[in-house]
């Protein structure tokens, strides 16, 4: 792509920065309108914002639409949506919009993103805490540091449902059986999943509250024994089986579990059956954690897991020589592979879990 001219980048670096300072101020401005309305209006600015830039770059409709799809994923307001129970997942476009050109804006603005985090409206203030960055330091190194996610749920709720699953496997615990289930989770938990700061979980309907819902997962776990991708089908949520389950769930927040946290992700499961047994069990971090990393072995395991209906043996078998050795060969042989996949499900299940 041709550099712009510098005339060119002067006008669309302003453009960004009036778009996503426009929208920042109306989601953040306290003494603006009510909450709805100020979400409502910071979106609409940014969304004229992200138009105005594809325009300046000289974009057709299509090639806008495709970068807004692209950019939506991560700037989503969770707690906006969630405390008004809204599925944040298909609503999170909307705050995308004014990010969509932003790999064509960074190199003209990385060097201001310091005030992102400590200026006026800032991360440190939204959060009420100091985030310490190295602005410096243009190492990937923090990469080494990411987490897999073992089951179809928030990182809260891995502890959560490992514990419930071993309950469950110990004492060949039948769901007819509960009475009812305690969870005792740190407070970050339960404010994002857990019927705290961020709203009721007692009526999940759609997979988007049924992952970021702890009542929800665990009648999940102790139903179906597993938590993967089946579980989050909207007819499984709204199941008799599973809204009745549901409301047999309670989720409190615990001091001694918040005093470890965030070093240690930990969860107690307490469950009391209808002939009179309390069975408790308390885990700390999981699978897939910084501390507790999944091997290869089981990385593999959970691929064969969850894409068995899309490709067979043999493309599957394929994909994982080609991961294993990304490093030295062309990108495009993992996406020659990838291009083979069926967009529907048309293989057997064979796996349960893993």
């Amino acid at each position: 792509m041709r550099r712009p001219s510098r005339s060119g980048r002067r006008a669309r670096s302003s453009c960004w920065r009036w778009a996503y300072r426009t929208k920042s101020n109306a989601a953040f401005n306290r003494s603006g309108p009510g909450d709805a309305e100020r979400v409502q209006s910071c979106y609409a600015v940014g969304h004229v914002g992200g138009r105005c830039g594809g325009k300046l770059f000289g974009l057709s409709a299509e090639q806008i639409a495709n970068a807004i799809s692209i950019a939506t994923a991560d700037n989503v307001s969770l707690a906006v949506s969630m405390s008004t129970g809204l599925a944040w997942k298909a609503f999170s476009g909307l705050d995308g919009d004014a990010r969509c050109l932003c790999g064509f804006y960074g190199q003209a603005w990385i060097h201001r993103s310091a005030k992102l985090v400590r200026g006026p409206k800032g991360l440190e203030q939204m959060f009420g805490q100091t985030i310490a960055v190295d602005w410096d330091d243009p190492s990937l190194d923090f990469v080494a540091q990411t987490v897999l996610k073992k089951y179809c749920s928030l990182i809260h709720g891995q502890p959560v449902i490992e514990a419930t699953l071993d309950l469950r496997r110990s004492y060949k615990l039948d769901a007819a059986d509960v009475e009812h289930v305690r969870c005792d989770i740190f407070q970050a938990g339960y404010d994002f999943a857990g019927g705290g700061n961020y709203g009721s979980k007692d009526h999940p309907w759609l997979k988007e509250q049924g992952d970021y819902n702890l009542k929800y997962l665990i009648s999940a776990a102790l139903l179906d024994g597993q938590v993967g991708p089946g579980q989050l089908e909207a007819p499984r949520i709204q199941a008799p089986d599973a809204q009745a389950m549901v409301a047999r769930v309670e989720v409190r927040p615990d001091n001694q579990l918040t005093a470890r946290f965030p070093q240690e992700l930990c969860a107690r499961i307490a469950v009391r059956t209808k002939d009179g047994r309390t069975l408790v069990k308390e885990h700390i971090g999981y699978e897939g954690g910084l501390d507790h990393p999944m091997s290869w072995d089981r990385v593999v395991e959970k691929f064969h897991w969850l894409s068995e209906r899309f490709a067979d043996e043999n493309l599957r078998s394929k994909l994982i020589g080609t991961v294993q050795q990304l490093d030295a060969q062309p990108i495009s042989a993992l996406m020659d592979l990838l291009a083979q996949v069926r967009p529907t499900a048309v293989y057997p299940r064979t796996r349960a879990g893993i």
